[in-house]
């Protein structure tokens, strides 16, 4: 007679060993974990390096222990349903299983697309301008340049004048800005990295008030409602633009201790909340930053990783849609003389942090 199915002892043998290599993940992760947090090393390329593992960890081996583990499910409710339907029809050897799936291939197009979206592996993000530029170290001459000129155009901004072409040039560079801050906060939030989603919303946010101010602002003064849009677009306008100039300055600042190997990583955020610690351990030796400011600051972002794991997981299709802003700058970070951008400023960089004093 006709065999339908799958090999019941082979489909359990099959699933311990997915269990155990599973388990082998695990307890790999565990002992690379202690190695990586155990060693004695500091400063920006330390933060890099550990921030990369921990992202590594969240985003590619946890969820594939993860699918070991239900794919060894799997295996075993096939087995146990082939043998459920053996048994009904009177021993008869395999049975239907999975009703003629062959082990539990897909039996329609949603069955293909849920189980594609789990597979889909997502692009590792270095920011906005590290994705356009090829990498991280490029991506911080990137960022502290566009901060400059941020800083320059809201300066514009600020400038009382009746053109309106002070508040056009700040508004050119707002449109962008709040554009780069939310990809900068959804690439983050892939990546499970708190601090760049924290800096991504905070630069969108800014720069999304200052637009809308922006436009009040150039509103024809017609008395009485152009007047008062025109009135509220300058004062709440002086409030965002200064706080945009005061936002980009400090970005400004963490991309340059991030390229003098200082603290922060290139991260805004993060570099407020590390660099009084990272300072105080440079000038006394304390160990402020070493036991106190990076423990903490990793420990938040160990959790908000696995919160945005959870997250994706659940809702799968997340992941693509995120990349599908990310892959022109992949694209455009491959062609020529872009290509050549990442290996310079690494080269750039580390000859800067072989003559920094610390």
């Amino acid at each position: 007679m006709n065999f339908w199915g799958a090999d019941t002892a082979q489909l359990r043998q099959h699933g311990s060993a997915l269990r155990s290599g599973g388990q082998q993940l695990d307890e790999l992760i565990s002992t690379l974990t202690t190695a990586v947090n155990g060693t004695e090393w500091v400063g920006a390329d330390a933060e890099e390096f550990r921030h990369a593992f921990r992202t590594l960890c969240s985003t590619r081996i946890t969820p594939a222990g993860d699918v070991l583990a239900s794919l060894a499910k799997e295996c075993e409710e096939h087995a146990e349903g082939q043998d459920d339907a053996s048994e009904s029809e009177g021993g008869s050897s395999g049975g239907t299983g999975g009703g003629g799936s062959g082990g539990g291939v897909p039996q329609n197009p949603l069955d293909i697309l849920i189980r594609a979206l789990r597979d889909y592996e997502p692009l590792e993000s270095d920011g906005f301008w590290g994705d356009l530029l090829g990498g991280p170290e490029a991506g911080y001459w990137g960022n502290l340049a566009w901060n400059s000129v941020g800083i320059l155009a809201d300066l514009a901004g600020l400038i009382p004048e009746p053109t309106g072409v002070g508040a056009a040039i700040s508004l050119a560079n707002d449109i962008p800005s709040a554009a780069i801050g939310y990809y900068d906060a959804l690439q983050s939030f892939q990546d499970g990295d708190y601090f760049g989603t924290a800096d991504g919303l905070i630069t969108g946010g800014i720069n999304t008030l200052d637009i809308g101010f922006g436009v009040l602002s150039l509103v024809p003064p017609i008395p009485p409602v152009g007047l008062a849009l025109t009135a509220i677009g300058e004062v709440g306008g002086v409030v965002t633009g200064s706080l945009d100039m005061g936002w980009s300055a400090l970005s400004a600042a963490a991309q340059v201790s991030a390229i003098t190997g200082g603290p922060g990583g290139g991260s805004t955020t993060r570099f407020l909340a590390t660099a009084p610690a990272w300072a105080l351990e440079e000038i006394t030796g304390i160990p402020a930053y070493t036991d106190f400011a990076a423990p903490i600051t990793d420990g938040i972002d160990d959790v908000y990783s696995q919160a945005t794991t959870a997250v994706r997981d659940a809702v799968p299709i997340i992941d693509p849609l995120i990349d599908v802003s990310q892959r022109p700058l992949e694209w455009a970070s491959t062609q020529w003389p872009v290509s050549l951008a990442e290996d310079g400023a690494t080269a750039v960089n580390d000859w800067i942090r072989d003559r920094v004093p610390w």
